[in-house]
């Protein structure tokens, strides 16, 4: 099925409201922490004001509201606790409404039939993140973990996702020079992901583009929600067997003598196994709340458990996890009568993070975005066949 792009009218304000809901979501890491909780605050306000004004705010109850509400249930009550600052409750509330903005906005481009102009500015705007992250790069020394807007895995994650939405408008359009873009953005891409050695962030780049090229079949299969969820549960079961694998002789000579990296994955085998300690010392149900200190305390390595599922289970708790599958799976759940090409970009993109969050926490705002723009192709996909749009 071809998807035809109409010329829709769109308001100013309606895009400069979807470059708000970025800055606030995306933000820029060379702020102190104070500046940086206002900058959200501001931009996000301005996003719940353009729905206030438009008397959509009931399109804050969306996709993400099961995992964001636990976000905020963990955070509160470990706040009345006493087991979690002020400072951290406030940044995982943020978090949270982060969240639930990006599923209102859209839920309202999709009800307004704007969403492929909201893939359009998504686009733009993480093309000048691009940009300005290749610059950060350039003028800071090689080595660095932090650059514009977030650390080496956040910047190869929004990577990863700004080229999924330039793979999509070619599939939307087929027009040669969408394939001229997309072309040179994957390779300025590998070179900026060789120039930060980020080894995880380059093997998920790699799944992704192997699966546009050669697993359109494969995706289809993988777009079935309960695949998807079996391959997230699966993200954080792999860890039982991880450390099996990694006595085999061949793996090994891979990890030291290939990718010259040590037998520990950079200590990540070690902090998995003080998860057990966060479970014993925490709340098994809600979790120790959002960058809590006990689990800084007990991984040594600020709160990154360093995989995603786990993640979210120590920080919000069995219910945290298991709101998180759900909105997966919902994210996925659309009843199309066949999955269309134009969605399979999206989708190769959401089992790049699924691969990342094996060993990092890839389950962040950027795979939320993600989910809820395959949830929004899908949905477009479906008015055309039942032509409504």
């Amino acid at each position: 099925m071809e998807i035809q792009i109409k010329r829709y009218f769109v308001t100013t304000k309606e895009n400069l409201t979807i470059y708000a809901l970025i800055l606030a979501v995306f933000k820029p890491y060379f702020l102190p922490d104070g500046v940086i909780s206002i900058f959200r605050v501001v931009f996000l306000g301005y996003v719940l004001l353009f729905l206030f004004l438009h008397r959509k705010l009931k399109y804050l109850i969306n996709l993400s509201n099961p995992f964001a509400v636990m976000i905020i249930v963990s955070c509160v009550l470990n706040y009345f606790e006493k087991k979690l600052s002020i400072y951290n409750l406030n940044f995982g509330v943020l978090y949270a409404l982060c969240a639930i903005c990006m599923g209102a906005m859209i839920k309202y481009c999709l009800q307004k039939n704007t969403f492929l102009n909201l893939l359009h500015c998504l686009r733009k705007i993480f093309f000048i993140y691009f940009l300005i992250s290749i610059m950060s790069m350039l003028i800071q020394e090689r080595n660095t973990m932090e650059y514009a807007f977030g650390s080496k895995f956040m910047t190869s994650y929004i990577i990863l996702l700004m080229t999924g939405l330039f793979y999509t408008q070619c599939l939307l359009t087929n027009h040669s020079k969408d394939k001229v873009k997309f072309y040179f953005i994957v390779l300025a891409s590998f070179f900026a992901l060789i120039y930060m050695e980020t080894i995880t962030g380059l093997i998920s780049y790699l799944a992704f583009i192997m699966l546009c090229i050669f697993g359109k079949k494969i995706l289809r299969l993988l777009s079935n929600p309960y695949f998807f969820v079996i391959a997230v549960i699966s993200s954080l079961l792999i860890l039982l067997t991880l450390s099996a694998i990694l006595q085999i002789g061949g793996v090994q000579r891979i990890i030291t003598g290939i990718l010259h990296k040590d037998i520990t994955l950079t200590d990540r085998m070690r902090y998995y196994s003080r998860a057990l300690h966060v479970f014993n010392s925490g709340n098994i149900w809600f979790g120790a709340g959002y960058a809590s200190s006990l689990l800084r305390n007990s991984i040594g390595l600020g709160s990154n458990i360093q995989n995603g599922l786990l993640q979210h289970v120590l920080s919000y708790g069995v219910l945290g996890g298991i709101a998180f599958i759900i909105i997966c799976f919902r994210g996925l759940n659309i009843k199309c009568a066949k999955i269309p090409d134009e969605s399979l970009g999206i989708i190769a993109v959401l089992y790049a993070f699924v691969l990342a969050a094996i060993v990092e926490v890839s389950y962040n705002h950027v795979f939320l975005l993600t989910l809820f723009l395959a949830y929004g192709m899908q949905q477009t996909v479906l008015k055309v066949e039942n032509n409504q749009v």
